[in-house]
């Protein structure tokens, strides 16, 4: 990993804690954090991961030992019950992991099921020093990716929330490095209590950046060139989380194939250089296979209603 010193502004340090064996959209993750200059992993899980980019650092540690690390940086209790517990910690990564940040004028947190664009084009100009925090999603969906300013004030923000230790203390995922949707609006949560500080006038905030999540809609269609990740308007995104389409049947590309780009839809991944009939055939065929899974499944669901409403003998 190179020194950030070197790199002056707009750089920072993705922290990303894992546990588990790597999805297969993980070599996508790698390749599209190795093209670009903005962002250095460092990537904690007690998986052995594959090769890795020279901007990526994988240091050894368990879901137990980030518990201890956690309760002892934090000086109160931090339960972290189970994985998702991770995100209601995350917005005081920049405590735990302090001695990571070292050179750092920033650090984020994030998914590692995304695919980034031209991070040093979309993100960087954020990374100037003038935001105390840069949020793509402007409505505090950014748990795919929040920056935060390595600061005193920025780095102990979620610790002054009142509210923050029952979080930490829960065997319950707030959501709360988002806008705690889990539990309602009414509750508090990182995006709130940022958004607070800046009505107050203590913090700025960047963003506002292009993203998409999820399963595509049906016609809709994204092409990533091995570094820039585009649209089918031709609007340039600065990345895709995958969400829900990490559940469905598809063959990922491999490291080499994302190398030379690929399109894909809702039905899976395919040569953006397909011809329109074959790739309206590939289509026909995605959408055909769609209904036959979704009438399989309210078969399934229906059934199992069955049998729950028949008395027991």
């Amino acid at each position: 990993m190179t020194s950030p010193r070197s790199t002056g502004r707009g750089k920072a340090l993705l922290i990303l804690p894992f546990s588990g064996p790597f999805g297969p959209w993980f070599p996508l993750y790698l390749h599209s954090l190795a093209n670009q200059h903005t962002l250095d992993l460092l990537l904690l899980s007690d998986t052995v991961p594959p090769e890795l980019p020279s901007n990526v650092r994988h240091v050894p540690m368990t879901f137990d030992d980030i518990r201890e690390r956690a309760n002892a940086r934090l000086k109160t209790p931090v339960r972290l019950h189970r994985g998702r517990n991770i995100c209601d910690l995350r917005p005081a990564f920049g405590l735990v992991f302090e001695e990571f940040t070292q050179g750092y004028e920033y650090w984020a947190f994030g998914d590692e099921d995304v695919l980034y664009g031209d991070l040093d084009r979309m993100l960087a100009p954020h990374l100037d020093g003038t935001a105390d925090l840069v949020f793509p999603a402007l409505n505090g969906k950014s748990g795919h990716l929040t920056i935060v300013k390595n600061h005193p004030r920025t780095n102990e923000l979620a610790m002054n929330d009142p509210v923050y230790k029952d979080v930490l203390n829960s065997q319950e995922h707030w959501a709360y490095d988002e806008t705690s949707w889990r539990w309602g609006k009414e509750l508090s949560s990182f995006f709130q209590i940022v958004k607070d500080a800046q009505a107050r006038g203590e913090l700025s905030i960047g963003g506002g950046i292009p993203r998409i999540t999820n399963v595509p809609q049906r016609g809709r269609w994204y092409e990533y060139d091995g570094r820039r990740l585009h649209e089918d308007t031709g609007r340039e995104i600065l990345y895709y989380h995958w969400g829900k389409m990490r559940h469905r049947n598809l063959a990922w590309p491999d490291r080499n194939a994302a190398r030379n780009g690929f399109a894909f839809d809702r039905y899976g991944f395919y040569d953006p250089k397909l011809g329109h009939a074959r790739l309206a055939t590939r289509r026909s065929v995605g959408r055909l296979r769609e209904l036959a899974s979704g009438a399989r499944q309210r078969l399934s669901n229906g059934r199992a209603a069955l049998r729950s409403a028949m008395p027991r003998p």
